[in-house]
């Protein structure tokens, strides 16, 4: 019938309108990816540059050393066109030999992917998984490899999924100085360039961050950086089943001025303006500002009876992992935000689906936009 068609067009063109709307005001409160700030948009909308031009060598050998003064570590960075998983995937593949065993550390969602890297390789581990919203604690990491004498540890900073957050001095520093030999990778994903990382003084042996998050690019590109006995380790390890995330060939080519493959050129470039407006500024003047926006943030939101779902002194800085009030739907939060305001928040992730939301204080929002967000929040739920 011609008026059940005019109706069914009628509603496709309100959801195309509603879809872009959605589009032209989505500001972006989630862990990753982050609202981005106008001058690394400005660096992406810059002419297209080949990747094997001397042009570009020279800004890849620049952000190198940049990212190396940034994070504190003594070999030169390696960047790969990939998610956060991919450098997580790379580190392992290539730092683990048959004859070592992995102590995996699962504290949630991304912390579980260490386990099901190691089971797609069949690489040699053991993993501890806590409750969701729980840590480790130092000593029972300690304890656990007494036990089992792992080769190899690796663990999240910041746990996204769940908001808890590890002070790595209290376990990276005991680790190593009982047990010299072992190498600590540490996914630092939802934390490098907004929490005070100095890898050297950490004593870890891969650092892996991601583009999406406290560096405020869009999401494609890993970076890791290396101790010098994992850079060395990597290059010596025969065991490596892997062609495009062979560590061993792009610290060989990186080290020229480029990647082995087709490099990611606009995050580079972006990268490299991003690091000098972080270098500028000074990573302790970032990081009290994101501590600032979550102690403002935090200490309102509670007023409304929300709750924190990590417990002290776990808490990140970069996220919020939040309980909302029992008359209050998550998901229906969220979508009022967006529909309404145009503010998009995170959700949890599969069981926490559903049972709270998260809010990142990474990325282009002041204070006066958490502030906005809260009234937002106020006219959703009265």
């Amino acid at each position: 019938m011609p008026w059940l068609h005019l109706c069914l067009l009628a509603m496709l063109v309100v959801l195309h309108l509603k879809s872009c709307y959605y589009f032209s005001i989505m500001r972006l409160f989630t862990p990753g990816p982050v609202q981005i700030p106008s001058f690394v948009l400005e660096a992406f909308c810059e002419p297209s540059i080949h990747h094997r031009s001397l042009q570009f060598k020279s800004l890849f050998k620049e952000t190198q050393r940049l990212y190396q003064e940034f994070i504190s570590c003594s070999e030169l960075p390696v960047f790969l066109a990939s998610s956060g998983t991919g450098g997580m995937e790379a580190a392992l593949i290539n730092s683990v030999s048959r004859d070592d065993l992995v102590l995996s550390i699962n504290l949630g969602k991304f912390g579980e992917r260490w386990a099901y890297i190691c089971k797609a390789f069949n690489l040699p581990y053991v993993e501890i998984k806590k409750e969701l919203g729980e840590a480790i604690t130092p000593l029972e990491l300690i304890n656990k490899c007494r036990e089992l004498s792992p080769s190899v540890i690796a663990l999240q900073h910041c746990e996204t999924s769940t908001g808890v957050l590890l002070d790595l001095k209290q376990y990276t520093i005991p680790l190593k100085e009982e047990f010299k030999d072992l190498m600590i990778i540490v996914d630092a994903i939802s934390t490098g360039g907004v929490e005070i990382i100095n890898q050297e003084e950490l004593k870890i042996d891969i650092l892996i961050c991601a583009s999406q998050k406290g560096f405020m690019l869009p999401p494609g590109l890993s970076i890791l950086s290396f101790s010098k006995d994992a850079k060395e380790k990597i290059l010596s390890n025969k065991d490596v089943s892997s062609f495009y995330f062979s560590l061993k060939t792009e610290i060989n080519m990186q080290e020229k001025g480029g990647s082995a493959w087709t490099t990611a050129t606009h995050h580079i470039k972006a990268l490299n303006v991003l690091l000098k407006y972080l270098l500028n500024k000074g990573i302790r003047k970032v990081h009290s500002e994101v501590a600032e926006k979550a102690l403002y943030f935090r200490e309102e939101i509670f007023k409304r009876g929300f709750l924190s779902f990590p417990k002290p002194p776990y808490i990140a800085n970069s996220v919020a992992a939040l309980l909302p009030p029992k008359n209050i739907l998550a998901e229906e939060l969220r979508e009022k935000l967006l529909s309404r305001y145009g503010y998009l928040i995170a959700g949890g992730q599969a069981e926490l689906k559903g049972k709270i939301v998260r809010v990142s204080f990474m990325g282009d929002n002041s204070l006066e936009e958490f502030s906005s967000l809260l009234k937002a929040i106020d006219n959703c739920i009265n």
